[in-house]
């Protein structure tokens, strides 16, 4: 019988192992999701918020344009964000070029933390008022283990 017993034993053993690695992998996996989560939560919201700032340059940018008599002249500003946004280091920035005859490009670059969006509005004069003609964006990302730091749509 006591033979027997140790059989036992021996295969109650393979069994706790087998199932301690199941659940360590599954705590594995959990972890790196939950990780993965946080991440893709904080980039998400740090994209809302430079959507924000960019709308925010973009209304100044138009708002700017009533008073431009001519053709406006290279210019560049900051804009003053909320105390709020101090923490997360976000800047808004504006440079006013011109771009030909009756025309004008605005560019907007906002930074929140790590994260820039850069966005082009591109004035055109007529009928005596000035209006946005086309407008390009472009989110930055900081480099990071698979992605490059480039634009993206």
């Amino acid at each position: 019988m006591s033979r027997r017993n140790r059989k036992n034993r021996g295969f109650a053993m393979l069994m706790a192992l087998a199932a301690l690695g199941l659940v360590s992998v599954t705590l594995l996996v959990l972890s790196r999701q939950f990780a993965y989560d946080m991440t893709r939560t904080q980039t998400v919201t740090r994209e809302a918020q430079l959507s924000q700032l960019l709308l925010a340059g973009a209304q100044d940018a138009a708002q700017r344009s009533r008073s431009w008599i001519g053709q406006p002249q290279k210019e560049q500003w900051q804009i003053a964000l909320p105390q709020e946004l101090s923490p997360a280091a976000a800047k808004l920035s504006v440079e006013l070029s011109p771009a030909g005859d009756q025309k004008a490009d605005v560019v907007i670059e906002a930074k929140v933390g790590p994260q820039a969006a850069v966005q082009t509005l591109h004035f055109r004069h007529a009928d005596g008022n000035w209006g946005v003609e086309s407008v390009e964006r472009g989110f930055t990302f900081p480099p990071r283990l698979g992605r490059s730091g480039g634009k993206t749509p």
